[in-house]
């Protein structure tokens, strides 16, 4: 299967390298989608994700973020795929890259873009059953984490986040047991919407004051230490999440499973 059949019947959404940040995190918001192409003159030049607003909202500030232009921010150069690519090449990109999509382009035009859970969803689908389903989840699992407690201050989850490029970050009691998850949708969502009505000085202090269990999800997706790799492909193609806790009995946080690791684990032998 070539990536062109991958995309055939996907909406593509994008942005002008020019457009505002706080333009192109509505446009993330509308579309829910967590990458956007940038066009120049029709030319894709970058890619911005999630990822690069979270961390420049960090650096400078959400007041001063919003203000600046996607280009200033986007990854460049990107990393892109043609349509007559086997699937099997991209996802073997994507894991080597460590990037969470791939546009599509043709000669010099963009004619669309596959993410992670695009080439998961599609392993899914395969007959017969995935490469490696049976194997136990925690031979995939990350066991080397960071973690974060309920009074740790957000801005401070966010820089260990940035130190590892993670998306998620655990959040565990005194114990050990898994009681929330942070993401970076999380934080997009303190950084912008709950600032928004504040004035700069204001905003600044609201933010530097939040905690992580004032923005962390409290009911986190995990699976029990004997789930296999293909029950937790099922789960993020089910549920659209980004990262699943891996649990004992107890609640005990044992590791974490993202797309990435899935991806390497089904990607078909080469």
């Amino acid at each position: 299967m070539k990536l062109k059949d991958l995309i055939r019947n996907h909406s593509l959404i994008t942005v002008s390298a020019d457009d505002s940040v706080d333009l192109a995190l509505q446009v993330m918001l509308w579309g829910s989608v967590r990458h956007l192409p940038a066009l120049d003159r029709g030319h894709l030049v970058g890619i911005l994700s999630q990822r690069d607003i979270v961390t420049h909202q960090s650096n400078v500030g959400p007041q001063i973020a919003s203000r600046s232009l996607v280009r200033e921010i986007m990854s460049v150069p990107p990393i892109t795929a043609s349509p007559e690519q086997p699937i099997e090449d991209a996802m073997t990109i994507m894991v080597r890259n460590k990037v969470g999509c791939i546009p599509i382009v043709e000669g010099h035009k963009l004619v669309g873009i596959v993410t992670r859970s695009d080439f998961l969803a599609q392993q899914v689908r395969q007959k017969p059953p995935i490469s490696k389903g049976d194997e136990n989840v925690m031979a995939i699992m990350r066991s080397d984490l960071l973690t974060a407690h309920v009074d740790d201050y957000l801005l401070d989850a966010v820089g260990r986040m940035e130190s590892r490029g993670v998306r998620h970050l655990p959040v565990v009691d005194s114990e050990g047991r898994l009681i929330g998850m942070l993401s970076d949708r999380d934080v997009r969502t303190a950084y912008g919407n709950s600032l928004r009505p504040l004035g700069p000085g204001d905003a600044r202090v609201r933010l530097q004051s939040t905690r992580v269990g004032d923005t962390m999800s409290r009911e986190p997706f995990r699976v029990d230490r004997s789930a296999t790799v293909a029950e937790v492909s099922h789960h993020f193609v089910d549920h659209r999440i980004g990262a699943i806790a891996v649990v004992d009995p107890e609640e005990k946080l044992l590791g974490m499973v993202s797309y990435v690791d899935v991806i390497a684990a089904v990607a078909p032998p080469r």
